[in-house]
């Protein structure tokens, strides 16, 4: 019996090892998807702001044509900006993180959508672990509820144990 709570006791050990883990990966995983999820929205926000000034800009139809001709052009160079400043910001996320994008090209789109299915993978990832998190406090609980009936069992017949011996050497003195 004491084998088997010594086994139990080393399997609650390594269940607790692996939650360990586990919790230390999802606090890495959620902290990089966080990061990636902020770098993301400050990007689409940056793309919003420069671009809708830009369209209103274009829409207004009582201009001449020269003046619709050099705001054509002013929001083409705008956008080209907005463009170009988007292509920096991912370039520099290649530099400052190379491993999200291993055998991805150089062409900016493909980094793009490489780096919103990294997000996404996190996301699942980060799920995926929770519930496997969710389990094994799950079994921890159960184990810890299985160890302390094993532990009572274990004092009641050491108990019984106890008094048979008592009543034993009382009857032989």
């Amino acid at each position: 019996m004491e084998t088997s709570l010594q086994q139990q006791s080393e399997q609650l050990k390594d269940l607790q090892e692996k939650y360990t883990n586990l919790s230390s990966q999802h606090s890495q995983l959620e902290f990089e998807f966080e990061n990636l999820t902020q770098e993301r929205t400050q990007l689409l926000e940056e793309i919003e702001k420069k671009t809708l000034p830009i369209i209103k800009t274009v829409d207004s139809e009582s201009q001449t044509d020269d003046k619709q001709h050099k705001r054509l052009v002013q929001s083409n160079n705008k956008l080209k900006g907005t463009l170009q400043t988007f292509k920096d910001k991912i370039n520099r996320l290649v530099t400052d993180k190379p491993e999200l994008f291993n055998g991805i090209d150089e062409d900016t789109s493909d980094q793009l959508d490489h780096l919103l299915t990294t997000v996404e993978n996190q996301v699942t990832k980060i799920n995926t672990l929770q519930k496997e998190r969710d389990q094994l406090q799950q079994t921890m609980s159960e184990k810890d509820t299985e160890q302390a009936s094993l532990r009572n069992q274990l004092n009641t017949i050491e108990l019984e144990l106890k008094q048979q011996t008592l009543q034993s050497t009382e009857k032989y003195v």
